[in-house]
């Protein structure tokens, strides 16, 4: 099996970062990231900036955490088509920075394996290209939705994965 050593590598300084903040800061914010530097070789690897990464891990976090390992999947399909669109990343779940900080013990390991996974196609997208994803049981159709043609691309439990197009 051929070894991938900038994820290796990643992988290493992200365990030393989390461990750093959650016990030696005493549960100070993520956000503290930017102390660390990458070098420019794990930067390219990725093709993304590491905020970017950062912010892709703390949405899935905040969005999915309770959904399992196939709900987080489907969350960072569809961030990936976002940004493959050249689309905003900002959704709600980013901002819960206190829910994803007691989260990130539990589930981080987790969600960075599925994160590297989809960014490098290692996982098929089950969303079929979805750009939008929703809890509409817990908190309806966004308003913007009424004035587009709403393809539902992929369901699973409290989410509803789609496409809009303005009419």
């Amino acid at each position: 099996m051929k070894k991938n050593y900038p994820i290796i590598i990643l992988s290493g300084i992200l365990v030393i970062v989390l461990v750093k903040v959650l016990l030696v800061d005493n549960f100070k914010p993520v956000d503290n990231f930017e102390k660390v530097v990458f070098t420019e070789e794990v930067i390219n690897y990725w093709s993304i900036s590491y905020d970017l990464i950062r912010r892709v891990a703390n949405s899935v976090i905040g969005e999915a955490a309770g959904e399992g390992r196939q709900g987080q999947v489907a969350v960072a399909c569809a961030l990936r088509n976002r940004i493959n669109a050249g689309m905003s990343l900002s959704c709600y779940g980013e901002q819960r920075q206190q829910f994803i900080n007691s989260q990130i013990p539990y589930i981080g390991d987790q969600v960075e394996e599925i994160i590297e996974d989809v960014f490098y196609n290692q996982i098929e997208d089950v969303t079929n290209g979805a750009l939008y994803f929703e809890n509409v049981e817990l908190y309806g159709w966004p308003k913007w939705t009424k004035k587009c043609k709403v393809e539902i691309t992929y369901e699973y439990r409290n989410h509803v994965f789609y496409k809009a197009e303005r009419l």
